[in-house]
């Protein structure tokens, strides 16, 4: 699957689940965003994982965290 499709699809599962979360009882959005996960899930599994790539973006969670729990204004590293 295109990468393209991939994103457009991720953003349809963010925004349904937010949806779904921020409005309970509303099943278009919720059922829309766990179909949409759940492609890009299946469609994630052809694609190459790029080992830079993901240790960057468990950086950037790590650094996400620290930033929650220290009071350095976005000055940690």
């Amino acid at each position: 699957m295109r990468p393209e499709v991939m994103l457009i699809l991720t953003m349809i599962a963010i925004y349904g689940i937010i949806g779904e979360v921020t409005n309970p009882g509303a099943i278009v959005p919720g059922v829309a965003g766990v179909i949409a996960l759940v492609l890009v899930l299946y469609a994630s599994a052809a694609m190459p994982i790029n080992i830079a790539g993901f240790a960057l973006i468990g950086l950037a969670i790590i650094l996400f965290v620290a930033e929650a729990f220290t009071p350095t204004f976005g000055l940690l590293i």
